[in-house]
C-alpha cells in the first residue's frame, strides 16, 4: 500500500541544530570571501600605501626641444649664404645619389643647379664640368617655359632613354617632373640637357609634383599634390 505521510522533528531537536548550522555557515562564508573579485579588502590593505623606497622610479622629463644652428649653402642673392648663385631662382626639388652632387630644380629658369661639397668639412661649392643641366619644354609655335618643380635620383637599371631615337641609350640617372604636363630624363650622354621623355598636351593646369624623393633599390618614393579633377598616379 502507497502512503503520504509528514514527519516532523521535536521541537527542541530543530533548536538544538540551529546554532551549529549558523557556524558552519559564517565558516565557509569566510573562506569563500577572497575568491569573489568584487570582495572588499581589508582595513589594512585599504590604508597601507607602498614606500617611495619599493616603488618604481619616476621617468626622467624629456627635453623636447634642441640647439641648432642655421647655415645658407647657397642664395642667389649677394651676401646672404656661403655661394652666390643667380641662377638659384625658385628652387624645389632637390635629389642626389650616393657619389654624385646634389641636383636642385628651379622652377623659374627651367635649369637643374649642380652642387657638390659641403663633405668631411669641404665647401660647398658649383659642380664642376657640368654646373647647370637645362630642363626644356616640348618644342612649340610659343616658346613655353617647362617649370620643372620635382626630381628624383634613379639607381636602377630601368628607364632607359637616349638624346635622339638613333643614339645610344642607357638608364635616366636624374627623372624631372614639370607643371607644363612634361616627364624630363638625363643620363651623361646627353650632355647639359634633360630630355622630354613624355608629354601630355592640355594636363598641365593645377598639375603640381611638388616634391620628389630618391630611388631606392630601383623602387621609387615620391610625393606629389594633384590640384586639377584629373588623377596622378604617383
Amino acid at each position: 500500500m502507497n502512503y503520504l505521510y509528514s514527519h516532523r522533528l521535536p521541537r527542541k531537536a530543530l533548536t538544538g541544530l540551529a546554532l551549529p548550522c549558523l557556524l558552519v555557515f559564517l565558516l565557509l562564508f569566510l573562506l569563500l570571501l577572497p575568491a569573489f573579485p568584487g570582495a572588499p579588502k581589508s582595513f589594512a590593505a585599504r590604508t597601507t600605501r607602498p614606500s617611495r623606497a619599493n616603488s618604481a622610479p619616476e621617468p626622467a622629463a624629456v627635453s623636447c626641444c634642441g640647439v641648432y644652428r642655421q647655415t645658407n649653402l647657397v642664395s642667389d642673392l649677394p651676401g646672404v649664404a656661403l655661394v652666390e648663385d643667380p641662377l638659384l631662382t625658385v628652387p624645389w626639388g632637390v635629389a642626389l645619389n650616393s657619389s654624385g652632387p646634389f641636383w636642385v630644380v628651379n622652377n623659374k629658369n627651367d635649369r637643374a643647379a649642380l652642387y657638390k661639397g659641403d663633405v668631411s668639412g669641404s665647401p660647398l661649392v658649383s659642380d664642376s664640368p657640368l654646373p647647370v643641366v637645362a630642363i626644356p619644354n616640348v618644342p612649340t609655335l610659343v616658346p613655353a617655359p617647362s617649370q620643372p618643380t620635382g626630381v628624383v635620383a634613379n639607381t636602377s637599371n630601368d628607364f632607359a632613354v637616349s638624346l635622339t631615337p638613333t643614339s645610344p641609350a642607357a638608364p635616366a640617372q636624374y627623372i624631372f617632373a614639370t607643371l607644363n604636363g612634361g616627364i624630363n630624363a638625363w643620363q651623361p650622354n646627353m650632355g647639359s640637357v634633360a630630355v622630354v621623355v613624355k608629354f601630355l598636351s592640355g594636363h598641365s593646369a593645377g598639375r603640381e609634383f611638388h616634391r620628389s624623393g630618391s630611388w631606392s633599390c630601383g623602387r621609387p618614393r615620391r610625393t606629389c599634390r594633384e590640384t586639377s579633377r584629373a588623377t596622378a598616379d604617383c
